[in-house]
């Protein structure tokens, strides 16, 4: 089942992999991170955004579930997807995919944009206006998509 819109495409590096060349943990982690990236990239709100002055976005809440294996060499796809939003803030999830669609995991995080002036506190700020609408574009072409299984997922031990 795929979840939202293509952000990110690559390959997985060597450096990604444990001693069975399966993509690691780590691993899933920095395609999640580069995909997180290329979509803040989209929205116009890069590193290159926070470097020219004092907004950034801070992630609030973040969660993996590891579905599947990835192999060294295999080229993923992850998709984004708007679950929630306000002027502030975004719940999105991404799926990290496979060859054959297989769906390996999923990154569930909230982010929220901040105004922190250099060595001043953060304080949350309103997106800017071309994020907010493309997030709000996403999340209209998303609200038809089946919700997948790990959304709103928690950690622990299920018992009986």
């Amino acid at each position: 089942m795929r979840v939202g819109t293509r952000c990110w495409r690559g390959k997985v590096a060597r450096a990604w992999t444990d001693y069975n060349q399966h993509l690691a943990d780590f691993g899933h982690a920095i395609a999640f991170a580069r995909a997180y990236d290329a979509l803040l990239r989209k929205l116009g709100i890069s590193a290159a955004y926070a470097r020219a002055g004092d907004h950034k976005i801070f992630t609030l809440e973040a969660h993996i579930c590891y579905l599947g294996e990835g192999f060294l060499g295999d080229v993923l796809e992850a998709e984004a997807r708007v679950i929630d939003l306000d002027d502030r803030r975004a719940h999105l999830l991404f799926g990290l995919f496979a060859p054959q669609d297989r769906l390996l995991s999923t990154y569930e995080v909230i982010f929220m944009h901040v105004l922190r002036p250099t060595g001043q506190r953060a304080v949350s700020a309103p997106l800017p206006p071309q994020a907010l609408t493309m997030l709000q574009q996403m999340r209209s072409s998303h609200d038809q998509l089946p919700a997948p299984a790990q959304l709103g997922s928690r950690i622990g031990i299920r018992r009986g």
